[in-house]
């Protein structure tokens, strides 16, 4: 997968999306939210007005209110999807203009 940022990110990345950022269906979307992930429901766990929901490798928060209108329980199939804007890059090692935990501000080890 190719992932773009600025400032670069030379290696492996971990893409990190908010709960609230992320919105589920029963049917596929067909809107600007470009990423979809289709999964089964494996947890839903209530707190006051919010639930979250895990589809797989997702987690999303959304109210008690769209649970029970939308019918999600545990084992169902549905979509998680999540616009671009909402992904946070977490590298999984330094930058470039970041030296790694081992060197010390002039690159030496």
């Amino acid at each position: 997968m190719f992932v773009a940022s600025q400032p670069a990110v030379v290696g492996a990345v971990t893409l990190a999306v908010y709960p609230w950022d992320i919105t589920l269906s029963r049917v596929r979307p067909d809107d600007s939210a470009m990423n979809v992930i289709a999964g089964t429901i494996t947890t839903i766990t209530e707190l006051g007005n919010r639930a979250r929901v895990t589809l797989g490798p997702i987690s999303a928060d959304i109210t008690i209110e769209s649970l029970r209108r939308l019918g999600l329980a545990i084992g169902d199939s549905a979509y998680a999807s999540f616009k671009a804007t909402g992904t946070r890059i977490v590298a999984n090692g330094p930058t470039p203009d970041q030296p790694s935990a081992t060197q010390d501000r002039t690159g030496d080890t």
